[in-house]
């Protein structure tokens, strides 16, 4: 029953990463099959960069779990995979397959509105 996400603009995000520390990150869940999804993204890479914003495959449902990071970071395999091992053997969570699942999502296409 949900609708388009209310919070959604780059000065919205931009907001949101002043708050963030050097490390710090934010992940929003986006709906993946709304027509807005292409401009969600497109404020994200607008206020964090586009080599800050990662993406996991979206669920069947259509939903995208969008990460945003503060400072840029690109880690090698290895150390998601580390990562995710760390996170399961703390948690009950799948972490392990997170690594194969998440990518840079294609923001570059995404068009901001005419109203922009």
């Amino acid at each position: 029953e949900a609708a388009a996400p209310v919070l959604d603009s780059a000065d919205f995000y931009s907001a949101c990463r002043r708050l963030l520390t050097p490390r710090g990150s934010l992940a929003v869940n986006l709906f993946g099959r709304a027509n807005s999804w292409p401009d969600s993204m497109a404020h994200l890479a607008t206020a964090f960069g586009p080599d800050a914003v990662w993406a996991f495959n979206p669920t069947p449902e259509g939903n995208t779990v969008v990460l945003a990071l503060h400072t840029p970071q690109t880690p090698e395999r290895a150390a998601l995979v580390a990562r995710a091992e760390q996170i399961e053997q703390r948690w009950p969570l799948p972490a392990r397959k997170w690594p194969r699942v998440l990518h840079r999502p294609l923001v570059a296409n995404a068009a901001l509105p005419a109203s922009e």
